[in-house]
Protein backbone atom coordinates (compact mmCIF):
# COMPACT_ATOMS: atom_id res chain seq x y z
CA UNK A 1 0.00 0.00 0.00
CA UNK A 2 1.37 3.24 -0.83
CA UNK A 3 1.13 6.11 1.78
CA UNK A 4 0.55 9.44 1.02
CA UNK A 5 0.33 11.07 3.82
CA UNK A 6 2.12 10.90 7.03
CA UNK A 7 0.75 12.56 10.54
CA UNK A 8 2.82 12.87 13.38
CA UNK A 9 3.20 14.30 16.73
CA UNK A 10 5.92 16.54 18.06
CA UNK A 11 6.26 15.51 22.20
CA UNK A 12 6.56 11.85 22.44
CA UNK A 13 6.97 10.98 19.18
CA UNK A 14 8.89 13.18 16.64
CA UNK A 15 11.12 14.74 19.04
CA UNK A 16 13.40 13.18 21.92
CA UNK A 17 13.37 13.91 25.19
CA UNK A 18 15.84 16.56 24.59
CA UNK A 19 13.02 18.26 22.22
CA UNK A 20 15.36 17.64 19.23
CA UNK A 21 13.73 15.42 15.82
CA UNK A 22 16.76 12.19 15.64
CA UNK A 23 18.52 12.43 12.69
CA UNK A 24 17.39 9.29 11.01
CA UNK A 25 13.66 10.09 11.59
CA UNK A 26 14.65 13.46 9.76
CA UNK A 27 16.30 11.50 6.89
CA UNK A 28 13.59 8.98 6.22
CA UNK A 29 10.55 12.23 6.55
CA UNK A 30 12.54 14.09 3.98
CA UNK A 31 12.74 10.84 1.63
CA UNK A 32 8.76 10.27 2.38
CA UNK A 33 8.35 13.76 1.02
CA UNK A 34 10.46 13.72 -1.91
CA UNK A 35 8.51 10.95 -3.35
CA UNK A 36 5.49 12.67 -2.94
CA UNK A 37 4.24 12.14 0.49
CA UNK A 38 2.30 14.54 2.18
CA UNK A 39 3.27 15.66 6.05
CA UNK A 40 1.31 16.89 8.33
CA UNK A 41 2.35 17.64 11.91
CA UNK A 42 -0.13 17.17 14.72
CA UNK A 43 0.23 18.57 18.21
CA UNK A 44 -1.18 20.71 20.82
CA UNK A 45 1.02 22.87 20.82
CA UNK A 46 0.51 26.56 19.37
CA UNK A 47 1.76 27.62 15.59
CA UNK A 48 5.19 29.30 17.44
CA UNK A 49 6.09 25.63 19.26
CA UNK A 50 6.08 23.77 16.15
CA UNK A 51 7.89 25.91 13.32
CA UNK A 52 10.94 25.38 14.37
CA UNK A 53 10.41 21.74 13.64
CA UNK A 54 8.27 22.19 10.61
CA UNK A 55 11.33 24.40 8.65
CA UNK A 56 13.62 21.58 10.07
CA UNK A 57 11.78 19.56 7.79
CA UNK A 58 11.67 21.35 5.27
CA UNK A 59 7.57 21.72 5.25
CA UNK A 60 7.90 25.40 4.61
CA UNK A 61 9.46 24.62 1.54
CA UNK A 62 7.86 21.13 0.28
CA UNK A 63 4.60 21.91 1.86
CA UNK A 64 2.36 20.07 4.08
CA UNK A 65 0.11 20.74 6.80
CA UNK A 66 -0.11 21.89 10.68
CA UNK A 67 -2.62 21.17 13.19
CA UNK A 68 -2.21 23.28 16.40
CA UNK A 69 -4.04 23.08 19.34
CA UNK A 70 -5.07 19.57 19.58
CA UNK A 71 -6.91 20.55 16.28
CA UNK A 72 -8.62 23.89 17.36
CA UNK A 73 -6.01 25.17 14.09
CA UNK A 74 -5.08 23.91 10.67
CA UNK A 75 -2.35 25.89 8.76
CA UNK A 76 -0.85 25.19 5.25
CA UNK A 77 2.82 24.86 6.11
CA UNK A 78 4.44 26.38 3.20
CA UNK A 79 2.21 29.50 2.86
CA UNK A 80 1.04 29.73 6.81
CA UNK A 81 -2.47 30.29 5.65
CA UNK A 82 -4.95 29.52 8.52
CA UNK A 83 -7.22 27.00 6.64
CA UNK A 84 -9.14 25.80 9.54
CA UNK A 85 -10.45 27.13 12.90
CA UNK A 86 -12.28 26.30 16.11
CA UNK A 87 -13.20 28.39 18.96
CA UNK A 88 -15.00 28.28 22.35
CA UNK A 89 -18.13 30.38 22.32
CA UNK A 90 -17.81 32.99 24.48
CA UNK A 91 -20.24 31.78 26.56
CA UNK A 92 -18.00 28.93 27.21
CA UNK A 93 -15.51 31.17 27.76
CA UNK A 94 -17.17 33.53 30.23
CA UNK A 95 -17.91 30.04 32.27
CA UNK A 96 -14.55 28.76 32.43
CA UNK A 97 -13.13 32.38 33.38
CA UNK A 98 -16.15 32.10 35.97
CA UNK A 99 -15.23 28.99 37.48
CA UNK A 100 -11.48 29.61 37.85
CA UNK A 101 -11.96 32.93 39.70
CA UNK A 102 -14.46 31.37 42.02
CA UNK A 103 -12.12 28.68 43.44
CA UNK A 104 -8.85 30.91 42.87
CA UNK A 105 -7.32 28.56 39.91
CA UNK A 106 -4.68 30.13 37.80
CA UNK A 107 -5.87 30.06 33.73
CA UNK A 108 -3.81 30.93 30.43
CA UNK A 109 -5.40 31.43 27.12
CA UNK A 110 -3.88 32.53 23.98
CA UNK A 111 -3.72 35.33 21.53
CA UNK A 112 -1.82 34.14 18.02
CA UNK A 113 1.45 33.76 19.58
CA UNK A 114 1.13 35.38 23.07
CA UNK A 115 -0.11 33.46 26.42
CA UNK A 116 -2.06 35.80 28.09
CA UNK A 117 -2.87 35.44 32.09
CA UNK A 118 -3.83 37.64 34.87
CA UNK A 119 -2.64 35.07 37.55
CA UNK A 120 -0.53 31.95 36.54
CA UNK A 121 3.03 32.15 37.77
CA UNK A 122 4.40 28.37 38.14
CA UNK A 123 6.94 26.65 36.82
CA UNK A 124 4.73 24.59 34.40
CA UNK A 125 3.34 28.13 33.34
CA UNK A 126 6.74 29.19 32.16
CA UNK A 127 7.84 25.63 30.68
CA UNK A 128 4.96 26.11 28.54
CA UNK A 129 5.77 30.02 27.55
CA UNK A 130 9.46 29.00 27.04
CA UNK A 131 8.84 25.51 24.58
CA UNK A 132 6.69 27.01 22.32
CA UNK A 133 8.57 30.27 22.42
CA UNK A 134 5.37 32.19 23.61
CA UNK A 135 5.32 35.56 24.45
CA UNK A 136 3.63 36.67 27.58
CA UNK A 137 0.57 39.11 28.14
CA UNK A 138 0.17 39.81 31.81
CA UNK A 139 -3.75 41.61 32.00
CA UNK A 140 -5.35 42.73 35.18
CA UNK A 141 -8.50 41.00 34.62
CA UNK A 142 -8.98 38.16 31.49
CA UNK A 143 -12.74 38.05 31.73
CA UNK A 144 -12.07 42.03 30.75
CA UNK A 145 -8.82 40.94 28.31
CA UNK A 146 -10.52 38.18 26.57
CA UNK A 147 -12.84 39.97 23.81
CA UNK A 148 -11.61 37.77 20.73
CA UNK A 149 -11.87 33.92 19.93
CA UNK A 150 -9.32 31.48 21.64
CA UNK A 151 -8.97 27.84 20.76
CA UNK A 152 -8.30 27.06 24.15
CA UNK A 153 -7.51 27.49 28.25
CA UNK A 154 -4.49 26.06 29.77
CA UNK A 155 -4.26 25.00 34.02
CA UNK A 156 -0.67 24.38 34.72
CA UNK A 157 0.48 23.05 38.35
CA UNK A 158 1.64 19.86 40.07
CA UNK A 159 0.21 16.73 39.30
CA UNK A 160 -1.82 16.22 42.16
CA UNK A 161 -3.44 19.66 41.82
CA UNK A 162 -4.35 19.12 38.21
CA UNK A 163 -6.01 16.04 38.88
CA UNK A 164 -8.55 17.98 41.81
CA UNK A 165 -8.90 20.87 39.52
CA UNK A 166 -9.85 18.16 36.43
CA UNK A 167 -12.27 16.60 38.33
CA UNK A 168 -13.85 20.41 39.87
CA UNK A 169 -13.94 21.24 35.89
CA UNK A 170 -15.23 18.06 34.35
CA UNK A 171 -18.56 18.86 37.52
CA UNK A 172 -18.87 22.93 36.45
CA UNK A 173 -18.42 22.83 33.07
CA UNK A 174 -20.86 20.72 30.69
CA UNK A 175 -20.23 21.19 26.50
CA UNK A 176 -16.34 21.69 26.35
CA UNK A 177 -13.72 18.76 26.60
CA UNK A 178 -11.47 18.78 29.73
CA UNK A 179 -8.36 16.72 29.91
CA UNK A 180 -4.92 16.84 30.88
CA UNK A 181 -2.62 16.65 28.19
CA UNK A 182 0.97 16.36 30.74
CA UNK A 183 0.36 15.44 34.30
CA UNK A 184 1.41 19.06 34.94
CA UNK A 185 -1.38 20.71 32.10
CA UNK A 186 -4.85 20.84 32.14
CA UNK A 187 -6.52 21.80 28.80
CA UNK A 188 -10.32 22.82 28.26
CA UNK A 189 -11.14 23.01 24.41
CA UNK A 190 -14.53 22.96 22.55
CA UNK A 191 -15.75 19.68 22.11
CA UNK A 192 -14.99 17.59 19.18
CA UNK A 193 -11.49 19.55 18.63
CA UNK A 194 -8.94 16.45 18.64
CA UNK A 195 -5.82 15.84 16.04
CA UNK A 196 -8.00 12.48 14.86
CA UNK A 197 -10.93 14.66 13.45
CA UNK A 198 -8.68 17.49 12.61
CA UNK A 199 -7.21 14.88 10.11
CA UNK A 200 -10.18 13.70 8.30
CA UNK A 201 -11.28 17.50 7.66
CA UNK A 202 -7.50 17.69 5.49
Amino acid sequence: MHIKLLALDIDGTLVTTEKNIPAGNKTAIRKFMKNGGTVTIASGRPISGVKRYTEELGLNVGGGYIITYNGSRIFDARTGELLYEKNLTAEQSARIIDIAEKYNVPITTYKGDTAVTDNADDKYFYLEVNLNNLGLQRVPSLRKEVTYPVPKYLITGEPDYITETEKLFKKELGGVSVFRSEPYFLEITPLMVDKGTALMWL
